[in-house]
């Protein structure tokens, strides 16, 4: 997990964490035990802030590969 985390990094973790959890409510996603659900966040932010992209199309394609 990353340990120097930036104010930008701690901002979009954070977001993409709530629309995920939003996406838990709407989709029949796999249960990730907390363990691995917070890596996960860290390597998604990580890709996206490397990324130029559009955080919904992002998100909707990381999601989709988890079901």
């Amino acid at each position: 997990m990353k340990e120097n985390i930036t104010q930008k990094f701690l901002e979009t973790a954070i977001a993409i964490s709530r629309i995920y959890g939003v996406a838990e409510t709407l989709e029949p996603l796999p249960n990730i035990p907390q363990e691995k659900l917070t890596p996960m966040i860290c390597d998604w932010t990580e890709e996206y802030l490397q990324s130029n992209g559009n955080m919904t199309d992002f998100l909707y394609e990381k999601i989709k590969n988890l079901k």
